[in-house]
C-alpha cells in the first residue's frame, strides 16, 4: 500500500472515489451524491486543486498498488484549523478495509500536522456511525464529549473526537 499526497492529475481518480463515498455512505458527509454529480466534475476539479496548493491544507490518498495509475482506495483531508489539526473526508473504499489504509492516512496526516506546529488531530463523525468510532478509538482518539448538530440532518448529532498528532 501507498500513502502519498493528492496531486492536480488525480482529479478524476478522486472524482471516482468521492461518487463511491456519498453512494456507499450517504448520512457520513456534508454532500450528497445527487449534489456532487449536478455540480460534475469540473467542479470538483476546482475542489482538488484547493486541496492540493493551498498551505493551510493537505489531502493524502491510498493506493493499494505502487503503481501511477493505480486506484485510489482511500482519501483522508487534513485542514490547520484554531490551533488544532481538523481530519476531513475520511474514506476507505469497502474492499480495502481492515488493511491498514485509515491507520496509514491518520498516520500521514499526523505528520504533516507535526510540520506545521499542530500537536492535535480533531475530527467529527455521526454519533450513529459505530463502525467509524470503533475504528478510530482503536487508532488512539478519543470522544471529547463536545456535539454539534448535523448541518444537514438535524436530528442527527456529530461527535468530536481527538488524539495527539
Amino acid at each position: 500500500m501507498r500513502i502519498r499526497q493528492a496531486h492536480i492529475d488525480d482529479g478524476p481518480r478522486l472524482w471516482a472515489l468521492r461518487l463511491e463515498m456519498l453512494a456507499d455512505a450517504p448520512l457520513a458527509y456534508l454532500d450528497t451524491l445527487d449534489r456532487a454529480v449536478a455540480r460534475g466534475l469540473r467542479e470538483y476539479h476546482h475542489r482538488v486543486e484547493g486541496w492540493v496548493t493551498e498551505p493551510d491544507r493537505a489531502l493524502f490518498v491510498a493506493q493499494l498498488a505502487d503503481r501511477p495509475d493505480a486506484a485510489l482506495v482511500g482519501h483522508l483531508g487534513v485542514v490547520d484549523e484554531r490551533g488544532y489539526a481538523g481530519l476531513v473526508m475520511a474514506y476507505v473504499s469497502p474492499d480495502a478495509r481492515g488493511q491498514g489504509v485509515l491507520k496509514g492516512l491518520v498516520d500521514a496526516a499526523a505528520e504533516w500536522s507535526k510540520r506545521i506546529g499542530r500537536s492535535d488531530l480533531l475530527l467529527e463523525v455521526m454519533e450513529r456511525n459505530h463502525r467509524a468510532i470503533r475504528a478510530y478509538q482503536k487508532l488512539g482518539f478519543s470522544v471529547t464529549g463536545n456535539r454539534h448538530p448535523h448541518p444537514y440532518l438535524a436530528p442527527f448529532m456529530e461527535l468530536e473526537m481527538m488524539r495527539p498528532a
